[in-house]
Formats: C-alpha cells, structure tokens, sequence
C-alpha cells in the first residue's frame, strides 16, 4: 500500500507485516490481519503515512524470502530506509 497523498518529494518510512504460521499460503489473503486493516484506514493512512508491505510466504521466512521482500522496497520511489 503506498502512502495517501503521496508527494514525489517527500522521504517516507515502510511497515513490513509479517504474517505467522496461519497466514502462510498464496492466495494473499490469508496474510493480512486485523493490523493490516487498521494500517488501511483513511484517518491513519493520512495522520501517518508511509508504505506498508504485507508479503506472504507458503513457509518458514527464511532469508532468501527477506530478500524478496529487500528488492521489492527497492523498486518503492522515496522509501526513507532510516525509518
């Protein structure tokens, strides 16, 4: 999800959600929680904005997954990798 309003010249942070055990699968649903669907609400979407990545693994995460996930953020236009 990228961020409400989003402005080319401003630095934003990124939420990585990472599901456990019962979100595993491939149909990327199982993944997104009741966090994920608070982080997608108009009011905090626009009082806090920023990316959010939900990625979702049919198993273990593992650090070949993480760097699935590292270029994905990198292909994101003004992720602020200090936040």
């Amino acid at each position: 999800m990228s961020p409400l309003d989003f402005d080319a010249e401003a630095r934003y942070p990124i939420i990585i959600s990472l599901h456990g055990v019962d979100g595993r699968g491939t149909d990327n649903q199982r993944q997104l929680k009741v966090w994920n669907q608070q982080l997608a609400e108009q009011a905090n979407r626009k009082n806090f904005p920023c990316y959010v990545l939900a990625p979702q693994s049919n198993r273990h995460w593992e650090l070949e997954l993480f760097e699935k996930v590292r270029q994905i953020i990198a292909t994101l236009p003004t992720v602020d990798n200090k936040r």
